[in-house]
């Protein structure tokens, strides 16, 4: 069978990305043995009780998408732990969610090994592969008598997966990593607000990023990969943009006062932990126990979001990229602001028929 030049071309481009993020991804592992071992230079190991987070959260309110399972499960756990009302945005289905329920509160029963009060647990319904959903979902919160919004963890993903376009008319990659939260976090900005005014402490909005955007710019005239695609790209093409619109955010915050003194927002890579996420990474398919031995756990892989959602040390910082529970550079492409303002246009004039009555992100 001969390939046509445009097949040929795809074939090409995806071995090309897959290689940058394969090179990308063994400096990585390198880091994690570091971790491991602190063969050269300290790495903090967060606990759940270390000084700079709040002993308990009775009266917060956080939603985690994605946090039925992996990293984003261990995040719950642990401010449910805390005393936290925890909604976990999920896209299971309803014949499951109590199910979910009871194994959750199994292992947060596990780990209450001083008898604490524990948080309130909810999973909702949320499936970021469509828009209406994420409508949905935010319409129920706001009629559900949930008072206020303090934490926001837009952790849910998807990687490495087939090209497939969404009935919404995007690359599923780039809504359900990347759009659907940036709809998310504008229609709950509102009752983030809100909660930081009635409590005395800003809101935060956490965007669970990866390091695999180092290896990938925007291909800004293509980010539905409509010419040429690769699910290398793809999954890192939407780790950037959300590390793009974090920053962008915070700058749109920084002009607008009444939600600026109440909200912040950070982008992190949460490190290389063996999530599902693996499961399209065809040496963890075949060789597991190697990931196992090189890769960070789950609860591991939470540290930094943990760190960045409850730390004081972040109280009123905004508009930065975490590893390892510190602040540190992002590509040079994802601090471009020329980038940045272009990327911001192109997702609101994406999302125009969802935020009619909202907030007018596109004034400045």
């Amino acid at each position: 069978m001969i390939l046509s030049w445009h097949s040929l071309q795809e074939v090409v481009y995806v071995l090309w990305t897959a290689i940058h993020l394969y090179i990308l991804g063994a400096i990585y592992v390198l880091k994690e043995l570091n971790r491991k071992c602190q063969l050269v230079s300290a790495v903090r190991h967060l606990s759940p009780d270390d000084e700079d987070l709040p002993k308990r959260l009775d009266g917060k309110v956080a939603i985690i998408t994605g946090g039925s399972r992996g990293i984003g499960l261990e995040v719950a756990i642990v401010l449910l732990l805390k005393g936290c009302h925890v909604i976990i945005a999920s896209s299971a289905n309803s014949e499951i969610v109590d199910q979910l329920i009871l194994k959750i509160l199994a292992k947060v029963k596990e780990e209450n090994v001083n008898n604490e009060t524990i948080g309130k647990l909810e999973i909702w319904r949320l499936d970021l592969i469509s828009l209406t959903s994420v409508q949905e979902f935010v319409d129920k919160f706001h009629s559900s008598g949930v008072t206020g919004l303090h934490y926001l963890v837009n952790n849910a993903a998807i990687m490495f997966a087939p090209k497939k376009m969404t009935d919404d008319g995007f690359e599923s990659h780039f809504q359900v990593n990347y759009l659907g939260h940036c709809l998310l976090v504008w229609a709950l900005m509102p009752a983030m607000a809100a909660a930081a005014k009635k409590c005395g402490h800003q809101s935060r909005v956490v965007n669970v990023s990866s390091s695999t955007h180092y290896a990938r710019d925007l291909r800004l005239h293509d980010l539905q990969s409509q010419e040429i695609y690769s699910p290398f790209h793809a999954y890192a093409q939407s780790k950037l943009c959300q590390i793009m619109f974090t920053y962008s955010l915070n700058h749109w915050l920084a002009a607008h006062h009444q939600y600026g003194q109440h909200v912040t927002v950070n982008a992190l890579h949460p490190g290389v932990a063996l999530t599902e996420l693996y499961l399209h990474v065809w040496w963890v398919k075949i060789v597991p126990s190697l990931a196992r031995a090189l890769f960070r756990t789950s609860k591991e892989g939470a540290e930094t979001i943990l760190y960045a959602t409850l730390s004081s040390q972040l109280e009123g910082i905004g508009g930065k990229y975490l590893e390892d529970c510190a602040i540190i550079r992002s590509s040079a492409f994802s601090v471009n602001k020329q980038f940045q303002d272009q990327l911001w246009l192109k997702t609101w004039n994406a999302l125009q028929d969802w935020i009619k009555g909202l907030p007018n992100p596109l004034d400045d």
